[in-house]
């Protein structure tokens, strides 16, 4: 048997040793996060510091709450939006989340890309805006989550 299919068979017991049900179906929360690799030991230590270990459903778009939101203006991306808004009924759909937790961070190539140089004293400030942005978005949408934001900072050089 190779290693692949033994730890697939195994997958019930790795399940129980951290703490999660394979039959429930419930999440907490989905969890919008930035493509940024640089911030991934972040996102798991908040999924830790949340205990939400085998409780959250995942969406990866560039800029976080920036990208499912923003007029792009020449560069249109309707389906972002169209994406991050299907994932977030699915999620509630199947899973029940009750809250969207978002995790923008500093220094975002797509902040960047799209809104061009952003000012370091006022980078939480217009994440701050685009978070509300994404909450009204969300609110006229009809769906009923809760929605908060958290801004990480990128203090582990995972590399080294």
């Amino acid at each position: 048997m190779s290693d692949y299919a033994k730890s697939i068979k195994d997958l019930p017991e790795v399940f129980q040793a951290v703490g999660i049900n394979k039959d429930s179906h419930k999440a907490q929360v989905l969890l919008l996060t930035c493509i940024d690799f640089r911030f991934f030991d972040e996102v798991s230590d908040v999924i830790r510091s949340r205990k939400l270990c085998g409780d959250y459903d995942h969406v990866i778009v560039a800029g976080a709450e920036l990208g499912p939101q923003i007029d792009f203006g020449k560069e249109p991306k309707p389906h972002w939006k169209q994406f991050f808004l299907d994932h977030l009924r699915l999620a509630k759909e199947l899973h029940e989340i009750e809250q969207l937790l978002v995790l923008g961070h500093e220094d975002c190539g797509a902040y960047k890309r799209f809104l061009g140089p952003i000012d370091p004293d006022k980078e939480e400030e217009i994440h701050t805006m685009y978070l509300e942005k994404l909450k009204e978005l969300i609110r006229q949408e009809g769906i009923d989550v809760k929605v908060d934001g958290f801004m990480l900072r990128n203090t582990v050089d995972c590399r080294n």
